[in-house]
Formats: structure tokens, sequence, C-alpha cells
């Protein structure tokens, strides 16, 4: 539900596809999620957060075990329903957004946010469901706000209306607000690092970024064409050097 349908005629690729490939080159960008989107689900049916673990199978097949285990580990204080909102929460809006500026990232200047601010007038367990930010956007449902979620809202309104008649969400009195994809392709690197030193391959500053910028491509060919097996081919070919590096 909710999602583009490709029919051949008003869209024949994905939205995400098409941002790769520069359909909207030179268009910059905000987008972001909240803090607990998926939590909105338990409003109408407290089960829902049963479903995560059949998603998690659904993406990562025999691996799903592995990753709601990372979920735990991250979110020590949470119990099985609030780690099924998380694993929810992500596959229905936090990687899609990253995976939406990733692609338009390459065309022109992005931003990305997470909203965390508690709802006005909302218990604790109430706040940061799907569209808690948009209140605050447009100042409306704000009458039992504190002062400073009034001050929130007030600074979310200057940057959006900023960023509509400049392009650019940042002011001179406010704190900078970097591109996403200024730190994104750091952290990238960095991962990609880490994960080269976790299976046995000395820490090398090229090899990084030849791997890096490797795996850069096969994405980018992955989102703009999706050809699975020419992506998984290549994906071979990579292991088997780096096996030689070892």
């Amino acid at each position: 539900m909710w999602r583009p349908v490709l029919d051949g005629r008003t869209l024949s690729t994905t939205p995400i596809r098409a941002l790769a490939t520069g359909a909207a080159a030179g268009i910059p960008v905000i987008a972001g999620i909240t803090c607990n989107e998926a939590g909105s689900y338990t409003l109408s049916d407290p089960t829902a957060p049963d479903q995560a673990f059949a998603v998690l199978e659904s993406v990562f097949g025999a691996d799903a075990g592995r990753v709601w285990d990372h979920y735990a580990a991250v979110l020590p204080a949470a119990d099985t329903a609030a780690i099924g909102c998380a694993i929810l929460s992500d596959e229905r809006y936090g990687v899609p957004t990253r995976h939406l500026l990733d692609a338009q990232s390459r065309h022109a200047p992005v931003w990305r946010y997470r909203f965390d601010a508690p709802s006005p007038g909302a218990p604790a367990d109430k706040s940061g469901f799907h569209g808690a930010d948009i209140p605050f956007v447009w100042n409306v449902a704000m009458d039992t706000a504190t002062d400073q979620q009034r001050h929130l809202s007030t600074e979310m309104r200057r940057r959006w209306v900023a960023f509509i008649t400049t392009g650019t969400p940042n002011l001179d009195d406010l704190e900078p607000w970097a591109p996403a994809g200024a730190d994104a392709v750091q952290r990238y690197r960095d991962a990609t690092a880490d994960a080269l030193v976790r299976v046995g391959i000395a820490r090398d500053d090229a090899l990084t970024l030849l791997v890096f910028a490797a795996l850069d491509g096969l994405v980018f060919q992955q989102i703009a064409i999706g050809d699975v097996g020419a992506t998984e081919h290549a994906l071979g070919k990579l292991r088997q050097i780096l096996a030689g590096a070892r």
C-alpha cells in the first residue's frame, strides 16, 4: 500500500532509480523521518510489530535472526514490540528515505533529518509517530506546546521557508546544517575500512577507496538498472580479489 505502481505509462521506473539517473538533476531536496514511525501502527493494531520478523525474512532470508539480534543489541531497553516497531520503521520509512537522498545527492544538494521531539500534549510512549513533525512545520495543533516546542516549530518553519526561497535551509543565525551527502560518503568509507579489517585485511586507505568505489558503482547500477544477476556476479569477482589481499 501507498507505494508507486509501475504501469509503464505514468511511471516506467521507480522514483529512486529515476533520481539516480538524474531525472531531477539540480533540484535540492529535504526529506526525513520521525523517531518512531511505525509506532502509529499499534494505535489501530497492537499486534502490528509481530510482522517485523517476517519483514526481515523477506529482505535478509536466513540472516533475519542475525539482523533481529543486532537491533536487540542496539536497543537493549526495548521489548519485543519496540524492536518490531524499530524494524518496521526502518523498512517502511528510514531505509527508503536514505536511498532516495543518496540517489538524488549525485545530482543536487540534499538534507536529511530525524524528528525526535515529543508531540504536544501526548504521553512519551505516543510521541515520534508517523507525521509527528507535520504540526511543527505548519504550526497547527500546538495549543498545548511548551516554549521549547514552539521554539523548535519556529526554527523549522524558518528553515523550510529559506529552503523554498533560496534552495538551502541554512540561515546566518542558526546552526549550520550540512548536506547529507557531505558526511554520508565518509561514513560509508569508514564502514568499508572497518569491514575489511574484520575479514582480515590490513587497513589500507587506497584499497578502501577502491573497494568503496566498486561498491558504490554496483549500488548505482542496481538502483538504475536492477540487474540482480550482473550485480551478484560482480560481487563474486570482488570477493575473489579481496580474498587474495588477506
